[in-house]
């Protein structure tokens, strides 16, 4: 039993050690494993390992290398990592263990790896990350030199720098072109904003920062390519760092404006305008770089351009005008020549430093050349001139004092004046070669000028012969208003207008021929007998006066009126006496006391569109939408009534004209003729006048026996060079029949006011051209004649007849005024 037991025992033995001898034939590439990190503290990290190697194979070192995590990809670099080594084993399987002390980082994480070099070939075993307590609580970087210029090499040392580290100079990102374990270069780069910052730099994934900081170097000035400088200039300066400008200053002048950028063409090369309204004298450059700023003092000089010459000394339209100097580009306007930017004005076509070319485009003055500079004007030594014109010939050399001449010669353009002696002339015609001109000369030899104020003055030695002109004989020698004259002159140009005036009071021009002029007095106004000289006639700058004591009648009198009316209106008759409407107020003219009575308070109606008077009644036509109401107003009784309301009021439109026979008042117009009953209130249509195409008037209507008088203007020229038409019609009541009047046709009856008296109608008129007469009509014999009319006619206006007198009363600017003639002293006109 007991040698059973002891043969089992030793063929297990030899069982295990023949498995032992078949696993060790069975290694046959080195193995290295990292076994685990014991411990680690601040005296170190205890990490341990094991390594097999095929029988025969000399381990050559073997021991752990340990880096911070994330630093490599792949495979370690052995020349970037810390190193354990422990040595050659004499044994080729054996678990090992090591101590790291060195080159730990405190709070870092780091990564070990156990290794073995077999046959000169490294053998590592997996990572093992562990976490350092041990070594500095920063990375120890440094870096030189402390300060740089952009483009400018930075040295930075410290642990564990690799291919992949890069370095941020405020927030700027740079890739090192040279790295070792402990150093690397970088190139400091463009775009930082601020001057001075701590270096950042990522190693193995970790940021970390510098203690000290980094700064940027400021942008030097080494040299200008021009010191002397005006406003304008474009300068280049050398230095360095001028990548990190934002904005460049000459004396606190910003150069960088919406109009223009400096241009940065390399760190070292800068080129700038030179802003406005720089001073003279010493200047500074200042540099707005990164978050800083910078002053270099007396970098420059301020001067001011110098106009040197400029050619053509007299210049024309599309003349280029040179003009040489120094400087020249801080020109930016001239006040002389002026210029604009519009087609037809000067411009600069051309500027540089040393010429400018202006196009000339309208006259320029006599005076020295100011070009604007700054606040500063550069004057030119000499005075740039036009080119003054010149007279060749002229087509008359005896004129009248008014006239027409034609001028030849050169060089003259629009704003040529031309004088005659001391008076200018109308110029109506001009180009470059021509001028013809309305003289208006004195009389006597005049010398021939022209003139363009502040730009030519030039007198030419052409004299011309100018006529005085003269008045040889008026007739009749007796003036009177309404009257026509002859005026005989001499020297008086036939194809002038010449402007004659009787009593210092405008004529109306009638005919003329070759010496002799027909006109009429006509004056609206008071006409003292005392004015000198009685008639004159203007001809272009001559005065004509004829002073025979010509003798004045008038046999006008005029009423002053007492009273103060305020916007007068006239409505008519009542007993022959004139009624008007004035401040809501109605007045009655007594011929006795010669004054204005007042009747009743008087409100007219807005809506009224037509009034007359019938009988002591205003009657007043209203229009209601399609309506027409008739309503009467009593002026004694002050009392309102309406007397009928006609329901269509299309036949009461245009023109209308009324007048009364007995207790009925006739209403018509062109197309319609109705008489209305005030006692019946019934309407009667009757026989409407015959057609006129058109009326240019408010119709004149009068009654004589049992006869109405109808005239009205069918024509008239508003400019007073044609004559007025008319057309004239008689209604016979017995018949209630028309019939035109030939022989009734005056020449103006656009303003008229009647009056009547023993078969005769007392009319007084004026036309549209001012004009205005006294005609009176014999009905009797179908005539009319014409007589010396009082001042004034207007459309509140009238006349009546009062115990032989004629009266006739106009408002103007809020006063009546009244003239009285008795009618057997009435002076007729033969005209």
């Amino acid at each position: 039993m007991k040698s059973s037991f002891l043969i089992s025992i030793l063929l297990c033995f030899i069982f295990i050690s023949c498995k032992n001898d078949t696993e060790k034939q069975e290694i046959k590439t080195t193995s290295v494993k990292t076994l685990l990190v014991e411990e680690s503290n601040t005296n170190g990290v205890w990490v341990t390992g094991t390594v097999e190697t095929p029988i025969g194979e000399l381990i050559q070192d073997y021991g752990f290398i340990y880096y911070l995590d994330n630093y490599f990809f792949e495979m370690p670099d052995e020349a970037l990592v810390e190193k354990l080594s422990l040595g050659s084993p004499s044994d080729n399987n054996f678990e090992f263990e090591g101590i790291l002390t060195e080159n730990l980082l405190e709070n870092r994480r780091f990564v070990v790896r156990a290794f073995a070099k077999v046959n000169d070939i490294i053998n590592y075993g997996e990572e093992v990350e562990f976490t350092s307590y041990r070594g500095s609580s920063e990375d120890k970087l440094t870096f030189s030199p402390d300060s740089a210029n952009i483009g400018d090499t930075l040295i930075i040392k410290g642990h564990y720098f690799g291919n992949r580290n890069f370095v941020e100079f405020d927030l700027v990102k740079s890739v090192p072109f040279s790295v070792c374990d402990t150093s690397m270069k970088v190139i400091v780069p463009k775009g930082m904003e601020k001057c001075s910052f701590k270096l950042k730099l990522n190693v193995a994934g970790q940021n970390v920062y510098t203690n000290n900081l980094f700064t940027i170097k400021a942008p030097r000035i080494d040299s200008v390519s021009k010191s002397k400088v005006v406003s304008r200039n474009e300068i280049n300066l050398y230095g360095v760092n001028f990548s990190t400008i934002k904005q460049v200053k000459i004396n606190e002048h910003k150069v960088n404006t919406y109009q223009y950028t400096m241009d940065l063409v390399t760190d070292s090369l800068l080129k700038i305008r030179i802003p406005m309204n720089i001073p003279l004298g010493k200047l500074s450059i200042s540099f707005d770089y990164l978050d800083r700023e910078i002053t270099y003092p007396d970098q420059l000089e301020g001067i001011l351009p110098i106009i040197e010459s400029f050619s053509p000394k007299k210049v024309w339209y599309n003349d280029t005008l040179l003009i040489k100097g120094t400087n020249l580009l801080g020109i930016y306007d001239f006040e002389h020549p002026k210029l604009d930017k519009y087609d037809n004005s000067n411009k600069i076509i051309q500027q540089t430093d040393s010429l400018i070319q202006i196009l000339i485009k309208r006259p320029v003055l006599k005076q020295k050349i100011k070009a604007k500079y700054n606040r500063h004007i550069i004057n030119s030594d000499k005075e740039l001139c036009w080119l003054e014109p010149s007279i060749e010939s002229v087509n008359k050399q005896t004129i009248y004092g008014d006239d027409e001449i034609l001028i030849k010669g050169e060089n003259f353009i629009k704003e040529t004046e031309v004088k005659i002696g001391d008076k200018y002339c109308a110029v109506t015609f001009i180009n470059e070669n021509t001028i013809s001109v309305r003289t208006l000369a004195y009389p006597g030899p005049q010398n021939i000028s022209l003139h363009y104020e502040g730009f030519f003055d030039t007198i030419t030695p052409f004299v011309l012969n100018v006529l005085p002109a003269k008045i040889l004989d008026v007739q009749p020698k007796v003036l009177m208003r309404g009257q026509v004259y002859t005026i005989t002159t001499e020297n008086v140009n036939p194809n002038s207008e010449p402007h004659i005036e009787i009593l210092n009071k405008y004529t109306t021009q009638i005919e003329k021929s070759d010496n002799s002029y027909k006109v009429l007095f006509d004056s609206d106004h008071y006409i003292s007998i005392d004015t000198k000289p009685e008639i004159s006639l203007q001809h272009g700058s001559q005065l004509a006066e004829f002073t025979e004591g010509l003798a004045y009648k008038n046999p006008w009198e005029p009423i002053k009126d007492k009273s103060y009316h305020d916007y007068v209106t006239y409505l008519g008759n009542i007993n022959e006496s004139p009624l008007i409407f004035s401040d809501r107020k109605l007045y009655l003219f007594n011929p006795i006391s010669e004054e204005w009575e007042f009747k009743s308070d008087f409100s007219y109606p807005m809506n009224g569109f037509y009034r007359t008077i019938f009988q002591d009644k205003l009657i007043i036509l209203l229009r209601n939408d399609n309506k027409i109401t008739l309503k009467s107003y009593a002026i004694f009784d002050k009392e309102w009534k309406t007397e009928f309301i006609i329901s269509d009021s299309e036949e009461f439109s245009g023109n209308l004209f009324s007048f009364e026979k007995g207790d009925e008042l006739f209403i018509g117009n062109k197309s319609m003729l109705k008489s209305f009953n005030l006692k019946t209130l019934k309407w009667k249509n009757k026989t409407p006048i015959p057609s006129i195409s058109k009326w240019q008037s408010k119709p004149l209507t009068f009654e004589i026996g049992n006869k109405i008088y109808f005239a009205v203007t069918t024509y008239y020229d508003p400019y007073g060079k044609q004559e007025e038409q008319e057309k004239s019609f008689i209604y016979d009541f017995t018949n209630d029949s028309w019939e035109e009047n030939y022989n009734f046709t005056l020449n103006i009856l656009s303003k008229k006011t009647v009056a009547i008296k023993d078969q005769k109608a007392f009319i007084i008129s004026k036309g549209w051209n001012r004009v205005h007469f006294l005609h009176i009509f014999n009905s009797v014999d179908n005539t009319y004649d014409s007589y010396v009319p009082p001042t004034g006619a207007g459309t509140n206006s009238a006349c009546f007849i009062y115990n032989e007198f004629l009266y006739f009363m106009n408002s103007y600017n809020n006063n009546i005024f009244i003239n009285k003639c008795h009618i057997n002293k009435l002076i007729p006109i033969d005209n």
